[in-house]
C-alpha cells in the first residue's frame, strides 16, 4: 500500500447490494519521490524507477470505519492470484500494470496500516496514515519499513452515500532497512543497507466517487481502475514479486 516497490475495460463496475465501502484512490508520480541509499557507509540517490521515466502510481486505501486500513484480499485477475498493492501507469511506453504479491510471500510477510483524523492547530482536521511492514529472508534477516502520511482536510463527498473529512493531498516519509546482508553478515552483523522515500499523492476524487458509487470489493476496485485509466494503454499481466 506505501510506495516501496516497483516500490511498480474488459470488467464493468460490479453492481452489489448496497454497502458503504469507503475506498480511497490516491494518484502519485514517480518525479514527486525523493529518495537515497546508504549501504556499507555510503550515501547515494535510490532511483526507483529508470531516470527520464514519466510514470503514474495508483495506491487505494479501504477505510474500515474507524482506526485500520483493511489489507488487500488474494485476487484473481488475468489468470495470475495474487494480492493487489499498487498500478503503474507508464506514460512514455503506453502501459499499465498492477503490481503485487503471490500466495507464498505473503504467508511469511506482515504488514499493518492504521490511521487517524485529530485536530490540528486552530482545529484543522489531519487524515494520517501509519504503516509497518517485515517479511523475511532465507538469510535470517528481515525486510522491514515503516511510513507516515498525512494531510490537511476537507469536508467532502467520496462516493457511496459517504461525506466527511478527507484529505486532497497527502505526504510522508518512509524508511526500509533491507536485511540481505553483504556477504557474511559478521559478528557484528551490520550489513543491512537504509532506504529513504518522500513522496506525495493527490486524491483522485473522481475515481473514488465512482468506486464507492458501485461498492465493489477491494479488488473489484482494482480491477475496475487498472481498465478504466488510459483505456488505449497496453495493459500488461501483472507483475508479481
Amino acid at each position: 500500500m506505501i510506495p516501496w516497490r516497483f516500490f511498480l475495460v474488459g470488467l464493468p463496475l460490479i453492481l452489489l447490494a448496497p454497502v458503504h465501502a469507503e475506498i480511497l484512490v490516491y494518484k502519485s508520480s514517480v518525479n514527486r519521490w525523493s529518495s537515497y541509499l546508504i549501504h556499507d557507509g555510503s550515501k547515494t540517490s535510490w532511483r526507483t524507477a529508470p531516470r527520464g521515466s514519466k510514470m503514474d502510481a495508483y495506491f487505494l486505501y479501504y477505510l474500515d470505519g474507524t482506526s485500520r486500513c483493511i489489507p488487500a484480499p488474494m485476487m484473481t485477475y488475468r489468470g495470475e492470484t495474487f494480492k493487489p498493492e499498487v498500478i503503474y501507469v507508464d506514460h512514455k511506453l503506453k502501459t499499465k500494470q498492477i503490481t503485487g504479491a503471490t500466495p507464498a510471500n505473503e504467508a511469511d510477510n506482515t504488514s499493518q496500516a492504521f490511521y487517524g483524523r485529530s485536530r490540528g492547530p486552530g482545529g484543522q482536521r489531519i487524515f494520517r496514515i501509519l504503516y509497518q511492514q517485515w517479511e523475511p529472508n532465507p538469510d535470517g534477516s528481515y525486510d522491514t519499513g515503516v511510513s507516515v502520511y498525512d494531510g490537511t482536510c476537507k469536508i467532502l463527498n467520496i462516493g457511496g452515500g459517504k461525506s466527511g473529512y478527507y484529505a486532497p493531498k497527502i505526504t510522508g516519509q518512509g524508511w526500509r532497512l533491507d536485511g540481505w546482508f553483504n556477504g557474511s553478515a559478521g559478528p557484528y552483523q551490520d550489513g543491512l543497507q537504509l532506504k529513504y522515500l518522500a513522496s506525495s499523492s493527490d486524491l483522485d476524487l473522481a475515481t473514488t466517487k465512482a468506486i464507492n458509487d458501485n461498492a465493489p470489493t477491494l479488488s473489484d476496485a482494482f480491477a475496475y481502475l487498472i481498465q478504466a485509466i488510459f483505456p488505449s494503454y497496453t495493459e500488461l499481466d501483472p507483475y508479481i514479486r
